[in-house]
């Protein structure tokens, strides 16, 4: 029995009340088995003692319980830990005697359940955890995946890797089950080095499948630079009973919450990826919607973008870019947005890669340029000298007849080729680089503008760039947002700007969003930017509010320009 000395007024807010029991509880009556189970030796060395010496280590969390269930527990689990440091468990029954508004004793029984708690923990760990491996299982990643989701704070961003050995059955065809599975055991250990810096689960799915999970990532160019990281470690030899051998791996990776909203399917995105990278043997793939057959968005979306074009569905947004040098804003970038009549409006992200993958990218992009062109020759006409940006996709670099489809749209529209600039992405040039760089000879001779986009997101050579006859480099937004916080983005930046003066190119950083981006980009000697600091994506319409009304345009000159 605990007896409070003084009383503990019943009346007195939660606080209070847990204060003055855990200050006024003193053990007065026990029996034998109570002093066996708190490491006693006599009943007198624990008669009088408070809860404060009890042990408990979480006595406030106990109390609280106890008020707000109107002085009593029912099988209440407590831990405490003895004079050796030992962790113990026990379950408590309690009433509190309450007269007159203030609790005076408190009667209950201790069960020790301590070999019970452990027996469940060997039970949970088997449950958990593979038992060749000793890493956490599937059940273990899906809960912590379910946990991250459902308490992940605003902004945070999460990556889920499947890891599939590439010939695991040869080895263990080869050289026998024993030593496969030896090597399997020492998987964990080799990606657990890797992780000693990144925070992250790592488990065994079955088979020769594993997964990484990454709960906090900064971009997902973090995470696929780390499933480079893996792939190279796991590449190193593996010694396994005497045996030297080496393995490749596939890895899939899906994001969250960008891409997948739940752990079902972020698992599904992340296996179309591990598939997609084992088919193309690239080794690692992020998942991306056109290469999933089964998502149902995308089969809907491919019925509708024939229609889109044919039915003027499709609306183009500018961007202006400004230079820094002379702190004046110069032309836009056009970019497609599509308001669907029925789904309203449809993200870039979701149809653009769908396009790019089938023979409705010829039309679009010709759509693209003749509205851009005619746009911009519009611009002059009323005495605005800008250029205007169109990005090109892998399929139009190769497509031959592009450079002719431009110089007939220059020509009906009457636009100097020096104020079109169209961009291309390192990845594009890489697919097929020697007809890529016989189409863009081409434009190069039309006297159109070359611009590398996105630069640093690719994997594209610099021999290849220097050969390019591009004039402008620009640096993707993903480096430059955060360089302010991240110094390794600066120093990619910083390195990005002196790389293409070098070469002679111009470069543009994208995604400037406030003032002291654009300051520090100055400094470095950034050519020019564009981001939401300096103006949104709008229609042409707001393209002129904006010209008439930004600090950009104070020392922007208004001249006709003749049609050719």
């Amino acid at each position: 029995m605990l007896r409070h000395d003084p009383p503990v007024d019943t009346t007195a807010e939660l606080e209070q009340q847990v204060t003055d029991i855990a200050q006024s509880a003193r053990l007065s009556e026990c029996n034998k088995v109570l002093v066996r189970m708190l490491g006693a030796q006599d009943i007198n060395e624990i008669l009088g003692s408070g809860l404060v010496d009890s042990g408990s280590q979480n006595y406030l969390f106990d109390l609280h319980h106890f008020v707000e269930k109107r002085y009593q527990l029912v099988d209440h689990d407590i831990v405490r830990e003895d004079s050796k440091g030992r962790r113990l468990c026990y379950q408590i029954s309690c009433v509190g005697v309450v007269e007159n508004g203030l609790l005076r004793r408190v009667w209950g029984t201790t069960k020790d359940i301590t070999a019970r708690k452990r027996y469940e923990d060997r039970l949970e760990y088997q449950s958990t955890h593979d038992a060749l491996t000793k890493l956490p299982n599937r059940i273990k990643l899906y809960r912590e995946i379910d946990h991250w989701i459902h308490h992940r704070e605003e902004g945070h961003l999460c990556a889920l890797m499947l890891i599939d050995l590439d010939r695991f059955k040869e080895i263990n065809d080869t050289l026998g089950h024993q030593v496969g599975d030896r090597l399997l055991q020492l998987i964990g250990p080799r990606l657990e080095t890797e992780m000693s810096e990144m925070p992250g689960l790592i488990a065994r799915l079955g088979g020769d499948e594993f997964a990484i999970f990454l709960p906090r990532i900064r971009n997902q160019r973090q995470a696929i630079v780390f499933g480079h990281r893996v792939l190279d470690a796991l590449r190193q030899e593996f010694d396994v009973e005497g045996f030297c051998t080496e393995i490749s791996a596939s890895i899939g990776i899906s994001l969250c919450p960008n891409q997948a909203k739940d752990v079902s399917t972020m698992m599904r995105y992340a296996d179309v990826a591990m598939y997609r990278a084992k088919t193309e043997m690239s080794g690692l793939s992020l998942y991306n919607p056109e290469y999933d057959p089964h998502s149902p968005k995308r089969l809907a979306l491919m019925g509708e973008l024939g229609r889109a074009i044919r039915e003027d569905q499709l609306r183009l947004y500018f961007q202006p870019k400004v230079s820094l040098e002379s702190n004046c804003f110069y032309g836009f970038e056009a970019l497609l947005r599509w308001n669907h009549p029925e789904l309203g409006f449809v993200p870039p992200g979701e149809f653009i890669p769908i396009v790019e993958m089938t023979s409705l990218i010829h039309p679009m992009t010709a759509w693209v340029l003749e509205k851009s062109i005619e746009q911009c020759r519009s611009w002059h006409d009323q005495g605005l000298a800008v250029t205007v940006a169109v990005n090109l996709s892998a399929r139009n670099l190769l497509d031959e007849n592009m450079p002719k489809q431009i110089m007939r749209l220059l020509q009906q529209y009457q636009l100097p080729p020096k104020y079109l600039e169209l961009e291309i992405t390192e990845s594009s040039i890489m697919t097929d680089p020697n007809r890529a760089m016989r189409v863009l000879d081409q434009l190069h001779e039309l006297g159109v503008l070359l611009a590398i986009d996105d630069f640093g997101t690719g994997y594209s050579s610099l021999a290849y760039l220097k050969r390019l006859p591009v004039q402008t480099l620009k640096i993707d937004y993903s480096f430059v947002r955060n360089m302010l916080e991240d110094k390794q983005d600066e120093v990619i930046v910083n390195s990005t700007i002196h790389l293409a003066h070098n070469l002679g190119l111009k470069v543009v950083a994208e995604g400037v969003e406030n003032e002291e981006l654009l300051r520090r980009l100055n400094m470095m000697g950034c050519d020019d930017a564009q981001g939401y600091h300096i103006g949104r994506p709008m229609p042409a319409d707001k393209a002129d509010e904006w010209v008439s009304n930004s600090d950009w345009t104070k020392n922007f000159s208004r001249t006709v320009i003749p049609s050719n």
